[in-house]
């Protein structure tokens, strides 16, 4: 399409009006795009990348087989040489090689075809995608034995990526370094020239010239070690070849490294595996129980997966500077010291359990990740998911004490559906093209929800059977790649299930369901019906269209009954008259919202912890789990809640009261800065948990279990925390005793907990600041262990208020000489979460954001992390605003799935606080009026937290529901003579409370009343949500009258081009568009032009499980297939034109709300008024009007529920339809609507 005039526009009815040109012409470069690139890459051109494939990846035309790799770093200079020579396997014909290289620069360049060797005659860089392409005289041919070789020089930068240094201190107290690596998952680039995708596998020579004092690791043992022959400091180390791998796992680390080993029992290997742990001097007594759990797991899994660990050693290396937890270079396995070394006497028990983990997951991957690699990073979930879950497997089969599958199912699982309860969260299994996105897929939905569903798996299959599969498949890709299909193809043979039908849409889909459950007339059959859970608590009906194969599990008192839902709604038959409870074991993913009945029934099986229902504390913490999180989304009430959680007061269960404690959290969390509503929620808390601190005490035996020293940490915590004076009183002596010497006084588990203590209840800001500086210390202190020194870091920004330390501890964030870059962003996690900083937060990381983007955004994950704490819990709708806009103007590529996120979540507390407020604005003024023994008064008789409870007398008071009818507002209010008698019978039972003003409490005339009564304590919270959703009703009916009104005016009375707009998503996975179409009718000339687009990325998906696929099948034009960017290009100049000509454009949809949201994660600009690059805020662009045909539709019928869909809506008015759910037709029978609906002059 041409730009600089206007484009053409069709006639009504017609292809083609007089005066278009053909339709071909204007897209005939399209056309000849394949014929071009096809002669492209058969010249000695340059190739850079594959056009028609929005994945970065390389050309197919060679291969690499074999890399001959030899490197020489210098630790003082920070730079290092390098040479490697590449056997490459010619697939097609070319003179031009194309491989990646990232800040890495090329000296030297030939390829050895044979005896005779040829230079580079041109070399091109193209950094935006990290790639080289050099070009030869000679033409390779695939019958040619072809070896490329090249020289190069790299730099040992401080990013913790590629080849890096890390910095320590030696003895004497000077900084040093040593150079390691990390490369996954597009880093080895940076560190040599390769073909760096994890699907193009070879074997690996590596040779490293190091200084002769320093040792020197690589992924296989050493062959040889000798003198440089041209230096005599300097040795030149050389090793096994490797395995044929990817290069993402390759690793090589040089430093003055000290190790520890054992030898595996080689009873499943077939013979010892030599293992061993480095560490820097002095610290390899830390890595004895990584040693043991190294040992005991690899012969494990060579037992359960009935594979060998093919590699002739073992290594586990502490790198002090290292930006994820663990890194699973095979054979070579780097951590960050915190993962691997564990201080027997002076580290808290935490790290014990996360250190065994994280060796135990990281070895999973020597098989399932580096024996068998995913093909893509699509697949990343087979990789980490599966490690998850075999990490914990193993632990429990090493640490059977611990009970991980209690903690998995509390912990977790529930993380995995936090964030998977939220509309920004991404399949399992996810596309992904770019290095930016591969990394924001490293979160808990790869990890935790991939590990959930294998656990899910694992149940249905049962745990022999699914191990089989594994090792069936295992064999079947053993050095080689694979896809998820492959890993449900292996399931399914092996237990003769069809796994990938049961399967698919728990990885492919985007969220999690909600079971509804609800008990039938007669009692002993339920309504089980599904639905997607959003935290948000406003589902839409489009959003709604999955059906999950959900396992249900019911446990009654003696029995557990195995049903499947399998449809959106089905009956199942219960023990009639009896409590039961769906999910045993919480095995699989997904919440339960009973009714009030069955509800209640649960609530009194808490009670009896040792029996009943309930009786595991998985089961338990799984209701109060369900109980608390519903609550948030408001399908259940925060009053039922609480009501709950106090049934737990003799509860003694670790998992069960951690639970409680984080949903506890929650609440007290989102009404920290309300002083009318935290008081309360603090006395449920410290009455929950005191009275078992006082029982467990503050002394640690010997031979104490590690779970119930964590319980004593808890419930220390928990009371301390929400102000327990004799916990408080505690805390602070053992801290006076802890600062002066005796580390001895506060236990390395409790640590955490008493900093926090005294921090939030120091006297003033002398006391804050002197506490926050010794705290601090402890940090600095190398005495301590790292994990100790990385505890009271992560505890500065809790709780602290004064204005001086706050500063202080924002001053830190930046300090690259204090704290490690690795460590900095924790302190987002602290400040985050306590009220009195938050927003001084928000308003530092805006005022310093190219700083902190410049500290940060080489770190694969600390960006996100960073900024995911600092928003996730805010609850100012203002404050969120203010972030939105603060964001828009910034490129958030990076870290834009964990903004999202924390956006999504920081809206919904704004909700639940604007949905919870109502119910206590009536009568705070009054209650803060009352002297401390009248508001103690006035408690017993109304709690704000239990309007309406059982055993409050205002249970049965007729509530009602008005229209206002000045303003169209719903509320729900008390009828005069009832507020009357409610001001009587509180005087009555309270005479000392202050005469109420019933002036300000008048109510308004009425338009509607509709009458209402409240005898449960959810019961005002579902009556105040009614009336919010009436008075939603009627705005939107209001908004839709002056849309039609304006629609009208725009159509029979100006000249503007309108322009619908429709997208056709993969019905699978909503994050993939298949089609987008857009229709133009130009209201002066009253003329058509129609564009369809098809995604060529994604030629191999079809629709038709939903609705039909039809994008072969446009009526009014040629479609075009091309990418999706391209097509967004398209879209942006037909838009240009019409803000040209007319200065805006109208926008039309049907049930538009869902097309937007699809560009706007596409990153797609909208032009704005001022001309500029473009806005995604389609509100903020230079639209005349957005107009929904959906809504003018409403209008016009005086209804806007359940809108009918497009093609019923055209059936409604006549209008003849062909080939729907094209995008392309979708978009030109809209604008049909459009007319049919408002022009004064339009037949069909």
């Amino acid at each position: 399409m041409t730009t600089a005039g206007k484009p053409h526009i069709k006639e009504k009815g017609n292809t083609r009006s007089p005066e278009q040109k053909p339709f071909w012409t204007r897209y005939a470069l399209w056309l000849l795009v394949p014929i071009m690139l096809a002669l492209y890459y058969s010249q000695n051109s340059t190739v850079l990348a594959q056009a028609k494939h929005e994945r970065q990846i390389l050309p197919t035309n060679v291969k690499p087989l074999h890399y001959d790799l030899e490197l020489t770093p210098n630790l003082d200079s920070f730079v290092y040489g390098g040479k490697v020579k590449v056997n490459l396997a010619i697939v097609n014909e070319t003179s031009v090689i194309v491989f990646n290289a990232n800040e890495i620069n090329i000296t030297k360049a030939a390829v050895v075809v044979g005896k005779d060797s040829y230079l580079a005659i041109d070399t091109q860089y193209d950094e935006a995608m990290d790639q080289v392409s050099l070009g030869f005289e000679k033409v390779l041919s695939p019958e040619s034995i072809v070896v490329l070789e090249l020289d190069f020089q790299g730099t040992l930068n401080d990013e913790m990526s590629g080849f890096y240094r890390s910095s320590y201190k030696d003895k004497n107290g000077d900084t040093k370094y040593l150079a390691t690596t990390q490369f996954e998952a597009t880093d080895a680039r940076k560190a040599f020239p390769c073909w760096d995708e994890p699907s193009l596998k070879a074997t690996f020579d590596v040779t490293l010239n190091v200084p002769k004092d320093l040792e020197a690791l690589s992924n296989m043992n050493v062959i040889s070690e000798v003198p440089s022959a041209g230096d005599a400091a300097i040795k030149t180390v050389k090793y096994a070849t490797t395995p044929k791998m990817s290069t993402y796992l390759l690793a090589f680390i040089v430093g003055p490294l000290e190790y520890i080993e054992d030898f595996t029992t080689g009873e499943y290997n077939g013979h010892p595996i030599r293992t061993r742990v480095y560490t820097l001097p002095g610290y390899t007594n830390q890595g004895r129980h990584a040693l043991n759990v190294a040992t005991k797991a690899l012969e494990y899994y060579a037992q359960v997966f009935g594979v060998a660990y093919p590699l002739p050693k073992l290594d586990l290396v502490a790198i002090p500077d290292f930006d994820a937890g663990a890194m699973e270079n095979w054979g070579l396995v780097t951590f960050r010291t915190t993962a691997l070394l564990y201080d027997e006497q002076n580290s808290a028990f935490v790290y014990k359990r996360q250190t065994a983990y994280v060796v135990a997951h990281e070895l999973a991957h020597q098989w399932f990740g580096n024996l068998v690699t995913m093909e893509w990073w699509d697949h990343l979930w087979l990789n980490e998911g599966f490690a998850t879950w075999v990490g914990w497997f193993a632990v429990d089969r090493i640490f059977p004490e611990w009970r991980v599958w209690v903690m998995f199912a509390t912990q977790n699982m529930q993380e995995a559906l936090g964030l998977d309860g939220l509309r920004s969260s991404h399949p399992v299994e996810v596309a992904v093209n770019n290095p930016s996105e591969i990394h924001q897929i490293f979160d808990s939905i790869s990890y935790l929800k991939g590990a959930s569903v294998i656990r899910m798996v694992d149940s249905w299959l049962t745990t022999p059977v699914f191990l089989a599969g594994i090792h069936r498949y295992l064999n079947q890709h053993r050095l080689g790649n694979a896809a998820t299909s492959d890993l449900w193809s292996a399931l399914s043979n092996e237990s003769g299930k069809n796994v990938s039908e049961f399967m698919n849409t728990w990885i492919q889909r985007t969220g999690y369901p909600v079971l509804n459950v609800t008990l039938l007339d007669g009692g002993d059959k339920i309504q089980v019906t599904q639905s997607r859970y959003l935290l948000t608590g406003d589902l839409q009906e489009e959003e709604d269209s999955t059906v999950w194969w959900v396992p249900l599990r019911i446990q009654a008192s003696n029995n557990v009954q195995d049903f499947t839902l399998t449809n959106k709604s089905q009956e199942f038959p219960v023990p009639k008259d009896r409590a039961f409870k769906l999910n045993q074991g919480q095995t699989s993913l997904y919440r339960v919202n009973y009714d009030a009945v069955l509800t209640q029934r649960l609530v009194n099986e808490l009670r009896k912890p040792n029996s009943g229902v309930l009786r595991e504390p998985v089961d338990r913490a799984g209701f109060i789990s369900d109980l608390g999180v519903l609550s948030q989304s408001g399908e259940q009430s925060t009053v039922t809640f609480l009501e709950a959680a106090d049934a737990f007061k003799n509860e003694k269960n670790f998992f069960v009261l951690s639970e409680l404690s984080r949903q506890l959290g929650s609440v007290v969390s989102l009404w920290e800065e309300f002083p009318e509503i935290e008081p309360h929620l603090q006395d449920i808390r410290r009455n929950l948990f005191g009275p078992l601190a006082k029982t467990l005490g503050w002394k640690t035996a010997s031979n104490e279990p590690e779970l119930y020293n964590l319980l004593r940490v808890l419930v220390i915590s928990e009371a301390g925390l929400a102000g327990d004076a004799n916990v408080i009183a505690e805390a602070k002596k053992r801290y006076s005793q802890f600062v002066g010497g005796d580390h001895a006084a506060v236990p390395p588990d409790l640590r955490s907990t008493v900093y926090r203590i005294v921090l939030k209840n120091a006297a003033d800001e002398q006391e804050e600041a002197k506490i926050w500086t010794e705290i601090f210390n402890v940090y600095k202190d190398d005495s301590f262990p790292v994990d100790q020194q990385v505890t009271a870091l992560t505890s500065l920004g809790y709780y602290i208020k004064s204005n001086l330390v706050i500063s202080k501890t924002l001053d830190l964030i930046l300090d690259d000489k204090q704290v490690r870059t690795q460590d900095a962003w924790m302190f987002f996690k602290g400040l985050g979460a306590n009220y009195n900083t938050r927003y001084k937060l928000i308003d530092f990381f805006e005022s310093n954001y190219d700083k902190i983007f410049k500290r940060f955004s080489k770190s694969m994950g600390a960006l996100g992390n960073a900024v995911g704490y600092m928003v996730s819990d805010v609850n100012n709708a203002e404050k969120i605003q203010q972030i939105e806009s603060f964001f828009a103007a910034k490129d958030s590529r990076q870290y834009s799935r964990s903004l999202n996120n924390a956006l999504e979540k920081a809206k919904v507390n704004a909700a639940l606080v604007e949905r919870q407020s109502a119910m206590y604005d009536s009568l705070k003024s009054y209650y803060y009026s009352f002297d401390d023994s009248v508001r103690a008064q006035f408690n017993r008789f109304y709690d704000p937290l239990h309007f309406f409870a059982p055993d409050s007398l205002t249970v049965g008071i007729p509530l009602s529901i008005g229209t206002i009818a000045s303003t169209g507002t719903c509320e729900v209010v008390l009828a005069k003579h009832i507020y009357e008698q409610l001001v009587d019978f509180i005087h009555e039972k309270i005479p000392s409370v202050p005469e109420f003003k019933l002036e300000t409490l008048t109510p308004i005339q009425y338009e509607i009343m509709e009458r209402s009564e409240a005898f449960k304590s959810n019961d005002l919270s579902r009556l105040q949500q009614k009336a919010k959703k009436k008075t939603k009703q009627l705005a939107r009916l209001h908004e839709a009258n002056r849309k039609e009104k304006m629609a009208r005016k725009l159509v029979n009375n100006s000249g503007y081009v309108f322009v619908s707009i429709d997208i056709e998503a993969y019905e699978r996975d909503h994050s993939i568009l298949l089609e987008i179409g857009w229709s133009i009718y130009d209201a002066s000339s009253k003329k058509f032009l129609d564009q369809h687009y098809c995604n060529d990325q994604y030629r191999h998906l079809v629709n038709g499980q939903f609705v039909e696929d039809q994008k072969e099948k446009f009526n009014f034009g040629t479609s075009v297939w091309c990418s999706l960017k391209q097509a967004l290009s398209e879209l942006r100049k037909d838009l240009d034109w019409a803000i040209k000509r007319d200065g805006g454009f109208v926008l039309v949809g049907h049930g538009l709300d869902s097309d937007l949201t699809y560009l706007a994660k596409q990153g797609f600009l909208w032009p704005d008024k001022r001309g500029g690059a473009g806005t995604p805020n389609v509100e903020k662009s230079a639209n005349i009007a957005i107009l929904n045909t959906d809504i003018i539709y409403g209008a016009s019928i005086n209804n806007l529920d359940n809108p009918p869909s497009l093609g019923r809506t055209l059936t409604l008015f006549g209008i003849e339809t062909w080939n729907l759910h094209n995008a392309g037709n979708d978009a030109h029978y809209t604008l049909l609507l459009l007319l049919k609906l408002v022009s004064n002059d339009f037949n069909t």
